[in-house]
């Protein structure tokens, strides 16, 4: 079989402009406001006022860039000048936009016309249009990032404002047309999954259109998701009492009866649907709780424990080790030894589960501000929350964690006002300390400043120092902190809807501030999830990340989190490597106590095969957090990468013992027994892994048919090769997943025909070509080397 043409999916529809290769210039007006370069430092940065930005996109969109006469322009941007001054404000504005875009951008015809050119130029808002015009609707729908110049104002331009209106509204239109047209052609071809993923891209567009949420009702339906309708039903319809005090119309009522009848069990009449996010109630009253209870802790729904008894078993006695054994065998004991604490989640005092995202930034602000201090050792989330959920007594866990204190409280919201209650217990359950912090929610990062600042002085009795702590400030937009918020939850729970509504939040956020640098390096880190939570253009997606994260670095440089993001997008979509580095080394040099960053660290070193420096950054990892099953893996993958199985065994026993329901840890236990040749543990641990993951996790997927061929059950792994085949018709699927499916079945042609397929859409996966022992059986052959080489490794 040879390497197949790339599917629209693969591309992720970016188009070049008209009759033209993609020009180097590219203005972008779709859910940002923004003129980019192909070549880093192209651009001067004045580039970036409103006003002459806000000319170009004039410029560039109206009338389909045709000339504009200079007085209507001039009239259009500078009202309050006379006609001398105007023009010369003009006449400097062209001036300065030539410079940045270069002379032939900006064309003249004679002495009173002026356009911009769309074959210099390129500009998504022209292309888009094109593209729907043409039936392209596929390529214009992924332009549509969001509103046309969201977050552009000019308030001294009124007519300019008014103008930008009707393209907003136009493109909107267009780019829902298109969504739609999508939906019902693959409803006509019965591609229901493809029908609901375009309907609910139109609802993502347009909210509050019937046509969309009717199209995404109709799509539900046909989905067999009846209950899912009825919800979304429910959505729609409080959204237009909120948002316009009117209720749906009479198709819409007529949709809902029909809905009524075939959702008995429910009723429509008695389903309380609420997005536990976006919908707070309204005016709801504070509580009167003052104090901070005796043992305030939090014990959400726990997952599912499906697992056999004995799979539960076999790794009691390495839990029975405990934490000791594990300092014991790593030493590196400087940090181990400090001062140590945790944060418990934080309750909402009225159980509100709407206000969770507020409680859980709130523990999240205030583990980053401890993690600040160099001499205290703060324990993650990924423990802390597992241990809240076994519902044992705080003193309890403060003993089995080995910590000098932990801190647990509440959480209480009004409308945009806060009030965090925390008190430290130490290990045998006295309470050192308690206090209140009160201020705007967008105030939070200066009250978990302020907190963590009391909390280093208690435990200094206990003999921590603490270093200065960096004055932190309030932000600047309580709309776009808030919408910052939300998204950070979701991008913590990593599910495919998790990570889309993040990006949602977070193109809600630059909009409302499109200088908050945190709302870019939220995109940053989401697109970066996106090209593995699930299965989604790589090239397109580590553009995006690449984007923002720059963005975000060049309104706050100090953002460690940003350099991390922007370095994987640099290794994973570019093979970049000296450049990741770079951005690793700054993000680890920003925040040298974030267990996160060294793990990221740790993984870049071993894809460029530098085993030893992997693993010593992989140790300090899990020093900096011993109990979590994360850091535990993350040493299991390392230890694996530079053939050390034995090693990697005992990590991935050692996260699983910790959580037995970790995908990531029967993952890596499945790669270490396979190496081993240890097959019928290797089937066992695919399988267990692909289960957690889910059917829809195609990489998973094509593990197990790797773990089967290698066991010789070779009609097993066919059938999966077939169905990961099939999948491709409607989603992207790795090339990376069927390669690994094909060097199970000994196919090394077809191997290095789906590896080359990676090659050519920049999937991620490549970044284990030169490491990961998978791929052994392609060492030596001319396509192998040939991909290494041309990836830089």
């Amino acid at each position: 079989m040879g390497t197949p043409s790339l599917t629209p999916a693969e591309t992720g529809g970016i188009v070049a402009a008209p009759g033209s290769p993609r020009a180097m210039l590219q203005l972008l007006t779709l859910g940002r406001s923004d003129v980019v370069s192909d070549s880093p430092g192209e651009l001067a940065s004045h580039t970036m006022q409103p006003k002459r930005l806000a000319l170009l996109a004039f410029l560039a969109v109206d009338a389909g860039g045709a000339f504009h006469r200079r007085d209507t322009v001039m009239a259009m941007f500078w009202p309050e000048l006379d006609d001398a001054h105007a023009r010369a404000a003009l006449r400097k504005a062209l001036h300065h936009l030539r410079r940045s875009v270069g002379e032939s951008a900006i064309a003249t015809r004679g002495d009173e016309e002026v356009r911009v050119d769309p074959n210099v130029l390129w500009c998504d808002a022209r292309v888009l249009e094109v593209l729907a015009a043409e039936g392209k609707h596929a390529d214009a729908v992924a332009l549509y990032e969001g509103d046309f110049l969201p977050g552009l104002h000019l308030p001294d331009a009124p007519d300019f404002e008014r103008w930008a209106d009707e393209p907003r509204q136009r493109l909107r239109a267009i780019a829902l047309g298109s969504a739609i047209e999508l939906a019902r052609e693959a409803r006509e071809t019965r591609s229901l999954g493809a029908a609901l993923r375009w309907a609910r891209r139109a609802v993502e567009i347009a909210p509050l259109d019937e046509g969309a949420n009717r199209t995404l009702i109709d799509a539900l339906v046909a989905n067999g998701e009846r209950t899912a309708a009825v919800s979304a039903y429910q959505r729609f319809t409080g959204l237009l009492a909120r948002e316009l005090d009117v209720g749906p119309d009479q198709e819409m009522r007529a949709m809902a009866e029909r809905l009524r009848e075939t959702v008995p069990a429910i009723g429509m009449d008695r389903l309380a649907f609420r997005d536990p996010i976006t919908e707070t109630p309204a005016n709801q009253p504070l509580s009167s709780a003052a104090a901070v209870r005796t043992e305030a802790r939090v014990v959400p729904p726990r997952r599912g424990r499906n697992l056999a008894r004995s799979s539960l078993g076999l790794f009691a006695a390495i839990a029975v080790l405990g934490l000791a054994s594990w300092r014991a065998g790593k030493g590196h004991g400087s940090v181990l030894d400090s001062p140590s604490v945790a944060v418990l989640p934080l309750e909402t005092v009225t159980g509100d589960t709407s206000q969770r995202y507020v409680a859980e930034g709130a523990q999240n602000a205030l583990i980053a501000e401890l993690s600040q201090i160099s001499s205290l050792r703060v324990i993650s989330r990924a423990s802390t929350d597992r241990y809240a959920a076994s519902g044992k007594p705080i003193s309890h866990i403060a003993r089995e964690l080995a910590l000098s204190g932990i801190v647990s409280g509440t959480v209480e919201r009004r409308n945009d006002k806060i009030e965090v209650r925390l008190r430290l217990v130490d290990p045998d359950g006295v309470q050192l300390w308690a206090g209140a912090y009160q201020g705007a929610v967008r105030e939070l990062p200066v009250l978990a400043a302020n907190a963590a600042g009391a909390v280093a002085e208690e435990l200094r009795a206990a003999g921590a120092v603490s270093a200065p702590r960096a004055k932190r400030r309030a932000e600047s937009d309580e709309k776009a902190f808030d919408a910052w918020l939300k998204g950070s939850y979701h991008a913590a729970r990593r599910t495919a809807t998790d990570i889309e509504r993040c990006i949602a939040f977070g193109n809600e956020a630059v909009a409302l501030d499109p200088l908050y640098a945190r709302g870019y390096d939220l995109l940053a880190q989401c697109y970066n999830l996106l090209s593995f939570v699930i299965d989604a253009p790589p090239k397109m997606m580590f553009d995006k990340a690449k984007a923002a994260s720059r963005r975000a670095l060049a309104l706050d440089d100090s953002l460690s989190s940003a350099h991390a993001a922007l370095a994987y997008a640099l290794a994973a979509g570019d093979w970049d490597w000296r450049g990741a580095e770079r951005e690793y080394r700054r993000a680890v040099e920003l925040d040298p106590r974030s267990q996160h960053v060294r793990q990221e660290f740790a993984f870049f070193l071993s894809w460029i095969g530098r085993h030893d420096d992997a693993i010593a950054e992989a140790h300090l990892a899990q020093q900096l957090d011993p109990t979590s099953p994360e850091t535990a893996q993350r040493a299991a993958a390392v230890y694996y990468l530079a053939s050390r199985n034995d090693e990697a065994i005992a990590e991935a026993k050692r996260a699983l013992a910790i959580d037995p329901d970790y995908m990531f840890g029967w993952e890596r236990l499945h790669w270490a027994y396979a190496a081993k040749g240890m097959t019928r543990d290797a089937v066992t641990a695919a399988e267990q892994a692909a289960r957690i993951a889910g059917p829809n996790d195609t990489r998973r997927r094509a593990f197990v048919a790797h773990a089967y061929a290698s066991a010789g059950r070779r009609a097993e792994a066919e059938a999966i090769l077939k169905e990961l085949l099939d999948r491709r018709r409607e989603t992207y699927v790795s090339p990376i997943a069927i390669a690994a499916v094909y060097v199970g079945l000994g196919d090394k042609p077809n191997a290095l025909a789906w590896l080359e397929r990676a090659y050519e859409v920049h999937d991620g996966g490549l970044v284990l070509l030169a490491s990961f022992p998978l791929w052994a059986p392609l060492h030596g052959a001319p396509g192998y080397e040939s991909l290494r080489r041309r990836i830089k490794l």
